[in-house]
């Protein structure tokens, strides 16, 4: 098999046609039969291997800390862990393999990857570094392979010569970081592409941004010039050829940076509102929802680059595309019958008891579990993976964006409080029935209700005859005063047990003097949490205070709130939030 491998290789050594390096790989790979189970011979796992690993180049490096890492990892269903090719294959005789390889190659991207192997994986496999040579033989390697343009893949090229760039400086060797430098502005030159952004802009973010690389002023100025009639091309709405914004936003963002550096406001300003202008330009003729997507990501760059007004007139541009973007939305609706007899026992389970033990059951079933929901969200991301791998914008009624919740591995707890307020939404009709049937039962009026959350500390006798008030019209099913007079009432009964417990109710305001803190801001208090506990303070946010969540105490008293969102659904909600704090008594000493 020796002589095989041998006869691979010289076929890539003398290769005239553009290649990349997992077509080594499987040239190899196909010298062994899928049904061989003996031993392979040491050359042909080490060039196998050498070829397989895959190249990372983001700053943080592979999961092994590396630039190097497995094509393929996961686990096994007893949670062990797998990975292809393994760390574990590189042994110090592989090693020496590959020193040798890159010595004797000659071809650059085989010597390439042989040196960039040994460089990295000697401190992992002899706890010893590499020897130097191999960082020169990667870096020349490197340069070569550019100016031949003998690799399939620019992008591939474009990682490489960024990491000779690292390397490079890593060991000091100014000589070479210059003919990298060089390389890299001359490679650019060759494959820019204005469509496709990852093939330029690499020299900006390598070179012109970095303090460690030292330009020339003439080439310091082609990056910026380049950059400059670029976004002039690509902003340009009346060249229907050229016309990118999304290539736009690539230069145009580059360049406020170089521009910030430089404290040149005036330029910053001007690239921008090329880029900002273009989207503006396609936004007039898209849908509501893309509009105000590509809109908001103008708005937020602006904002950055601090061209606040206009930032403030794009608001205003969005704000008007709302309705368009509610219009683009089509509901979904799922039906589901639940059986009259399952529907009793349920409701009659629920209410068995006298009436403290019923009350008390009552709350306890309707405050959201956080550890429960976080669990049934990554069983269901198992089986439809892909609705969680994207962010998702929550929009009013107005098509306004009022909060983005990121991928479920980025926003877990985003994701959370959506789930929570979609399953209080589902579970409605259930709460509606038991209280109905806890309400027949016990005979409850809204004066029962007062004697029960008298005993509670958080009521104070000058405001029970508003919260009376409040309940007589959920009583009479009077939504709209029910609501209103019941939500303000909730949140000072929460002031009232950070007040009792010794937490601080107040902040100092721009006057001089003191405010209450917001109903969040007492959520949040690290006492409130304590007292009552992480899932129903998470509860009291979504019901009343988190935009991702029903949000009723901002969206009521904000007059957000449309007249048919003043309904029993929400009223019922607000009733349980009574009965929870009702529960609340001082602990005597």
């Amino acid at each position: 098999m020796v002589n095989e491998i041998e006869k691979v290789l010289s076929a890539f050594e003398n290769a005239t046609d553009p290649f990349d390096e997992h077509e080594v790989s499987e040239a190899v790979r196909k010298l062994r039969k899928k049904d061989d189970k003996s031993e392979p011979p040491m050359e042909w796992l080490a060039e196998y291997t050498a070829f397989d690993f895959y190249e990372d180049g983001s700053e943080q490096g592979s999961v092994w800390g590396i630039y190097f890492g497995p094509m393929m990892s996961g686990k096994d269903k007893d949670g062990t862990t797998w990975e292809i090719p393994s760390l574990n294959q590189v042994t110090p005789e592989i090693l020496d393999y590959w020193y040798n390889r890159a010595k004797q190659a000659k071809h650059p991207i085989l010597k390439t990857r042989y040196a960039t192997l040994v460089w990295e994986f000697s401190k992992h496999v002899t706890n010893k570094p590499a020897d130097i040579t191999m960082a020169h033989i990667c870096i020349d390697s490197v340069i070569e392979m550019a100016k031949l343009l003998c690799h399939k893949y620019e992008s591939n090229v474009i990682r490489k010569i960024k990491y000779a760039t690292k390397l490079a400086i890593s060991i000091n060797d100014k000589i070479r970081s210059n003919q990298l430098r060089d390389t890299m502005i001359d490679f650019e030159g060759k494959i820019a592409d204005d469509s496709k952004r990852g093939l330029w802009g690499f020299s900006f973010d390598t070179l012109l941004m970095n303090k460690k690389i030292k330009l020339v002023d003439e080439q310091a100025k082609n990056i910026i010039d380049d950059l400059e009639t670029r976004l002039d091309r690509v902003s340009n709405f009346d060249n229907k050829e050229s016309f990118d914004p999304f290539a736009a936003e690539s230069a145009a963002i580059r360049l406020a940076q170089y521009y910030r550096k430089q404290n040149n406001p005036d330029d910053i300003k001007r690239a921008l509102l090329k880029y900002g202008g273009a989207f503006e330009k396609i936004s007039k003729e898209a849908s509501g929802l893309l509009a105000i997507t590509w809109l908001q990501k103008v708005e937020s760059i602006y904002r950055d680059f601090g061209l606040k007004d206009e930032a403030d007139k794009l608001l205003n541009i969005i704000h008007n595309r709302g309705p368009d973007a509610h219009k683009d939305m089509k509901p979904i609706s799922v039906k589901t019958e639940i059986p009259r007899e399952e529907m009793d026992n349920y409701v009659n389970a629920m209410t068995a008891g006298e009436i403290d033990k019923v009350m008390t059951m009552i709350v306890i079933q309707y405050i959201p579990n956080k550890s429960e929901t976080q669990k049934e969200l990554k069983n269901t991301s198992k089986n439809f993976p892909l609705s969680f791998l994207f962010s998702n914008a929550l929009q009013d009624h107005n098509g306004r964006t009022i909060a983005n919740i990121g991928s479920l591995e980025e926003d877990i707890d985003g994701h959370i409080i959506m789930q929570i307020a979609q399953d209080m939404q589902f579970i409605s009709i259930f709460l509606r029935n038991v209280l109905h049937k806890f309400k027949e039962k016990f005979s409850i009026s809204s004066d029962s209700i007062i004697g029960k959350l008298s005993e509670s500390p958080v009521f104070t006798k000058e405001k029970m005859n508003i919260v009376k008030r409040g309940l007589d019209a959920y009583f009479n099913e009077d939504h709209l005063v029910a609501i209103h007079l019941l939500i303000p009432q909730v949140e000072d009964a929460i002031r009232k047990l950070l007040e009792l417990a010794g937490g601080t109710i107040s902040k100092q305001n721009r006057y001089g003097g003191y405010d209450y803190k917001t109903f969040n801001e007492i959520l949040r208090d690290d006492v409130i949490v304590q007292l009552l506990g992480e899932d129903a303070v998470l509860y009291f946010r979504v019901l009343y205070t988190d935009p991702r969540g029903w949000n009723l105490r901002n969206n009521v008293c904000h007059g957000i709130s449309l007249p048919n969102q003043f309904c029993v659904q929400i009223t019922d909600r607000i009733f349980h939030s009574l009965l929870f704090l009702g529960l609340i008594r001082e602990r005597k000493e």
